[in-house]
């Protein structure tokens, strides 16, 4: 059965897609993602706690991989990083998906 987020939850995960979509067509950086994603998670109210582990695991790949680079003092991800960063992308995506779909949230107001 699938959780039946709240409707202030389901605003945040709107955003989350909104950044994952908005990191995926180059609109934000890496940074700006990480920071929004982890913020948002820190919002959510009524998801389950199991869930937000999940989440903070592939979050942590972003993290973790975005520090080893600025640690190497790089600008840019090595071949293994950005694949790496899209695998934890579409991870959380399908996390996300197990609340709520993109599709179901077209109609909820930010």
């Amino acid at each position: 059965m699938k959780p039946n987020p709240s409707e202030y939850d389901k605003r945040q995960i709107k955003r989350m897609y909104s950044l994952l979509s908005d990191y995926k067509s180059e609109k934000i950086s890496i940074r700006k993602l990480i920071d929004s994603l982890e913020a948002l998670h820190g919002c959510l109210e009524s998801i389950d706690e199991s869930w937000k582990q999940g989440f903070l695991g592939k979050w942590g790949t972003l993290e973790d991989t975005y520090s080893w680079a600025i640690y190497q003092e790089r600008k840019h991800f090595d071949e293994k990083e950005a694949e790496l960063v899209d695998k934890a992308i579409e991870d959380i995506t399908v996390l996300l998906n197990k609340l709520v779909s993109e599709e179901e949230l077209e109609n909820i107001e930010l």
